[in-house]
């Protein structure tokens, strides 16, 4: 996130908007992302990372009728 920041800051349409936000976000980035993806047994839990793509998607065949019995979606942390 930090880098981010510092990146941006190079990018005049950006600089002014965004880059402040990132720095003072990237401070406390870490406890957030923590917080808010901690399991909570008295709840349905999920993360969903955005990226629905056939490279994250994990099929399992019959070996009978190579028909799909199963499928997984893989959710990169």
């Amino acid at each position: 996130m930090k880098s981010l920041a510092k990146e941006m800051k190079k990018w005049p349409l950006f600089n002014d908007r965004f880059a402040s936000k990132l720095h003072r976000f990237a401070d406390i980035a870490t406890d957030f992302i923590i917080k808010y993806l901690e399991r909570d047994d008295d709840n349905f839990n999920t993360f969903v990372h955005g990226d629905l793509k056939m490279n994250n998607i994990m099929f399992r065949y019959s070996d009978d009728t190579d028909e799909v019995v199963d499928v997984r979606y893989i959710a990169v942390c």
